[in-house]
């Protein structure tokens, strides 16, 4: 499990920004059963963290005296320089399901795309699961080698069983599929062609 020291921040509202100046960041951890506590925790650790993790992997905070196992919940950005400003952490009981979207990680060639000349339609990229927070996996990898035509699909139901993950969704729902790129032009000169005629200036 990755690992995130953090300290009790008593600096709060708008005077947080003396704590970015420090290159450390603020946040709170929250959950079921705990008081919501608020942390600053050092900028550049979490970045590591933030990319090894995501927002499926279990983070242990340590405080210290006090140690939680945390979810990353959400992460404010600075609209600007798109750069962490403020984190939010879930606390989870290790004895307990919790629902978490997992990230999909597509890997493989499909001869659909290399061969026939189709583009690479990625329905999903998320799917949504239930387990313990020590099953939850980082990533389901999706590979795309089986689009041999335009008509293969991959579905849910393609997704070998994981050990104590309950996947919630269908199992017919589409992950992915190759369709012809022309298809992609007459559709995208319709849409076009849409646009034109009923956005276009009227004429006085």
């Amino acid at each position: 499990m990755l690992m995130l020291k953090a300290e009790e921040r008593v600096i709060k509202g708008k005077k947080v920004g003396e704590i970015r100046k420090q290159g450390k960041l603020p946040a709170i951890v929250y959950g079921k059963g705990i008081e919501t506590e608020s942390l600053s925790i050092p900028f550049a650790e979490f970045l590591r963290v933030w990319r090894e993790a995501g927002e499926s992997s279990l983070v242990e905070i340590d405080m210290g005296v006090k140690k939680h196992n945390v979810l990353i919940s959400e992460v404010q950005l600075d609209p600007v320089k798109n750069t962490p400003i403020h984190v939010d952490f879930l606390a989870v009981r290790m004895d307990e399901k919790i629902k978490a979207p997992i990230p999909i990680e597509f890997t493989g060639e499909s001869s659909a795309v290399k061969q026939l000349g189709g583009a690479l339609v990625k329905v999903m990229h998320e799917i949504e699961v239930e387990a313990l927070p020590a099953n939850l996996p980082g990533r389901i990898i999706i590979d795309i080698s089986s689009l041999a035509t335009f008509e293969d699909r991959i579905t849910v139901s393609l997704i070998p069983p994981m050990e104590g993950v309950t996947l919630l969704a269908n199992s017919d729902d589409v992950i992915a599929l190759v369709r012809p790129v022309e298809e992609e032009k007459v559709e995208d000169e319709i849409e076009e062609s849409f646009v034109r005629f009923f956005l276009k200036p009227s004429e006085e």
